[in-house]
């Protein structure tokens, strides 16, 4: 398998719906029509209907209730809206398993965690929130599409690194030739996500931060803390310079991280 061979069955991978593509081309817009796009979001109603028991659930915690789209982008702002609506319909999308190997449930809590992790990380790093939300919540969808468009290479790849004690990465590499990020990132382009969440998915798992992107950096963060660093081993990663542009900030990380419980109910929500 190359990787050339990968990429010519993307075709597979089910269509997002229209709506998120909208919502998808709104991010390279200097202006959005606001009450337009949410209109046209309203329209697809079994999508708002789990955007707004999420809006109105535990994790939020707003002190009143969100009844209409309207309402969520008056309290939530447009920019907590749009990652609303793209992890409804992406998680709605890919919600399925297709006779894959692919855990999916436990697939999209996890990238919801690192997606909210990479929300948190962004504030401290004076970075994007949404921008970070969005790459984190992409990280690895080149799982989903190998697990989607090459199942039975994909069932390979676990049993090998199963057999071999090895990571997932490496395991991809000795029976692919190529990692799920490369494909991910392709994913991406083809979606028409900013070059920044594309390159964010493609080097989610560096080791080394140096010379990354900012919003790289803190997606690289979010995984490592989901994998369970610890915050202050995690900053120490981060360049002296950038520890300076920090300041007090990174103190507070641990009490602004969300509870993946709640994390974890809302992709049940969205998955019923």
């Amino acid at each position: 398998m190359t990787l050339d061979e990968a990429l010519s069955k993307l075709h597979q991978l089910p269509a997002i719906p229209a709506v998120v593509q909208e919502v998808v081309a709104t991010f390279s817009l200097p202006n959005v029509d606001i009450d337009k796009l949410a209109g046209e979001i309203g329209r697809d109603q079994a999508l708002t209907a789990k955007i707004l028991r999420v809006a109105n659930s535990s994790f939020y915690g707003f002190p009143r209730k969100i009844a209409s789209l309207h309402d969520a982008v008056v309290i939530m702002g447009f920019a907590g809206v749009r990652s609303l609506v793209l992890s409804t319909g992406l998680i709605h999308t890919f919600a399925q398993n297709t006779g894959g190997a692919l855990n999916r449930t436990e697939y999209w809590k996890r990238s919801l965690r690192v997606a909210a992790y990479a929300k948190v990380i962004a504030r401290c790093l004076k970075q994007s929130p949404e921008i970070a939300f969005t790459a984190g919540l992409l990280h690895d969808i080149g799982q989903m599409a190998l697990d989607t468009c090459l199942p039975e290479q994909y069932v390979q790849v676990l049993a090998h690194a199963e057999a071999s004690h090895c990571d997932l990465i490496s395991a991809e590499e000795a029976i692919l030739g190529f990692h799920h990020n490369t494909l991910g990132a392709e994913v991406a382009r083809r979606w028409n996500f900013p070059p920044e969440i594309e390159q964010a998915i493609r080097n989610c798992h560096s080791q080394n931060l140096s010379g990354l992107e900012p919003i790289t950096v803190v997606v690289c963060l979010a995984v490592q803390l989901d994998q369970g660093i610890s915050p202050t081993i995690l900053f120490d990663q981060v360049s002296e310079c950038d520890q300076k542009h920090l300041g007090p900030a990174a103190c507070q990380l641990i009490p602004m991280l969300p509870d993946a419980e709640q994390l974890n109910a809302v992709v049940d929500s969205l998955l019923a």
